[in-house]
């Protein structure tokens, strides 16, 4: 979703993206969320339940989380619920499919079963597909149920770090 989100975003900039999608489909494990984009409704309640994330990080995404979702409704995003259901949290549900499809569009010319070289943006869709680099990043480690697609096997995470890149918290 987030490399789908860039480059829809810098389309409507005027930009030409191109999106390549390593998969044999877009929208990454998006497709197999229950598709609730939401955020704590107050400041406070996401800091205790992540404290140790990056403040400035979850700062924005927290003060712009909802001007985010106005911009996926008007690419078309079909929302089917207009609240989480936690009376911690605000957001909205989408169609998985149909919101894959709206960005798809938005974006302009993805690219599937492809991959580049020379990335400008890195939507890297996590590790969570690469049971050693689980058990080397998730602690205590260990054996994890894949809650995602399979290609999210640290390709991008390891092209970051050999380019100089560092994890965080």
């Amino acid at each position: 979703m987030a490399g789908l989100c860039a480059a829809a975003h810098a389309r409507a900039l005027g930009a030409t993206p191109v999106v390549y999608e390593k998969g044999t489909r877009a929208g990454g494990s998006m497709l197999l969320s229950s598709c609730v984009i939401w955020r704590f409704r107050e400041w406070d309640d996401f800091r205790a339940e992540c404290p140790t994330g990056d403040e400035r990080l979850q700062r924005t995404v927290w003060e712009q989380l909802d001007d985010g979702i106005t911009w996926l409704e008007s690419l078309g995003a079909p929302v089917v619920k207009h609240e989480t259901g936690n009376p911690r949290t605000i957001g909205k549900r989408c169609g998985p499919r149909g919101l894959a499809e709206t960005l798809v569009r938005a974006a302009g010319d993805v690219r599937i079963g492809e991959t580049t070289d020379e990335p400008a943006i890195l939507a890297t869709g996590g590790f969570q597909g690469n049971p050693r680099l689980v058990a080397e990043h998730i602690h205590p480690g260990g054996r994890v149920r894949l809650r995602a697609n399979p290609w999210s096997a640290g390709d991008g995470l390891r092209y970051a770090l050999d380019r100089g890149a560092h994890l965080s918290d």
